[in-house]
């Protein structure tokens, strides 16, 4: 296990320590609406987090580096927010889009971590030491 497999796990807990540095959050937020998406769909992520969850995790992305995932996930907001989830068929579409888009940029957890891995490689600093 390598400085980037602890530094993942040590993010992927449910609370950070408070010796976390930004580079620990980014990735800790990130990771709760990853987990979310991955395992429930993206929609579900966004029903799931809280607002302040839901902007911290587009901020993580974006600080990992992964600019598009958090694109994706503010065009999502203003979708969700425009659309009618009560009507289970324009649901589905929506979460089936979503679903597709998100995982065109984020097929697996590996994606993640090679941007942790630049990231960790470029600013060591922003992570608490392992």
């Amino acid at each position: 296990m390598d400085d980037a497999d602890k530094v993942w796990n040590r993010a992927a807990e449910v609370e950070l320590d408070d010796d976390a540095r930004e580079g620990d959050r980014a990735l800790h937020d990130a990771l709760l609406f990853h987990g979310e998406a991955m395992s429930d769909g993206v929609l579900n992520g966004f029903e799931a987090l809280e607002d302040e969850e839901l902007r911290a995790a587009r901020a993580g992305f974006a600080w990992l580096g992964m600019t598009e995932v958090a694109s994706l996930l503010t065009r999502a907001a203003d979708v969700i927010a425009a659309t009618d989830l009560d009507d289970d068929e324009v649901a589905d579409a929506l979460e089936s889009r979503l679903d597709r888009d998100y995982n065109a940029l984020v097929p697996t957890d590996r994606t993640l971590e090679e941007a942790l891995r630049r990231r960790l490689d470029e600013d060591p600093d922003a992570f608490a030491p392992v």
